[in-house]
């Protein structure tokens, strides 16, 4: 999969990929583990995974920090994710930011391995985009950066 068409939107916020140099960098973004608020299939083995289909970065980076650790993994489903995961069938991998009541974040306590931060990155039309277009892409890239400077702010107090 490319990079949006730049005709074809007028903005795309999007995970960077490695093998695409386009967008204009918004903030990282961290990755966790998540569960259903009161489920433990992170307990079974292999661990049953809810993930999108092949050719997703957090499908990639999730299953090769697994194969590193030597953690048996298996795939319980590739949509339903959240629904997958608020019945316990499956545990997945969010950007932090996308966290929802009903999740509760995993981590090295449920002998998962430590995921990365991937680029958020943002996509504007080439040709000719509306001023709405225009200001919902600085609104957004605005909001994304306050929140990742507050969030920071979190961390060191």
């Amino acid at each position: 999969m490319g990079a949006p068409d730049a005709k074809e939107i007028d903005i795309a916020l999007v995970t960077a990929m490695p093998e695409i140099r386009a967008g204009e960098f918004v903030r990282k973004e961290p990755l966790v583990w998540v569960s259903g608020q009161d489920h433990a299939a992170y307990n079974e083995n292999p661990v049953p995974l809810a993930l999108l289909p092949p050719g997703n970065l957090y499908r990639d980076v999730t299953l090769e920090a697994l194969d590193r650790m030597g953690r048996p993994w298996r795939l319980a489903c590739i949509s339903g994710l959240q629904a997958a995961v608020f019945s316990g069938f499956a545990i997945s991998v969010v950007a932090k930011s996308a966290l929802v009541p009903g999740m509760r974040i995993l981590g090295r306590q449920e002998c998962l391995p430590e995921l990365p931060e991937i680029a958020l990155v943002l996509h504007r039309s080439a040709g000719q985009s509306s001023a709405a277009a225009g200001c919902l892409a600085d609104f957004v890239v605005a909001n994304l950066l306050r929140n990742n400077a507050a969030q920071a702010a979190m961390r060191v107090s």
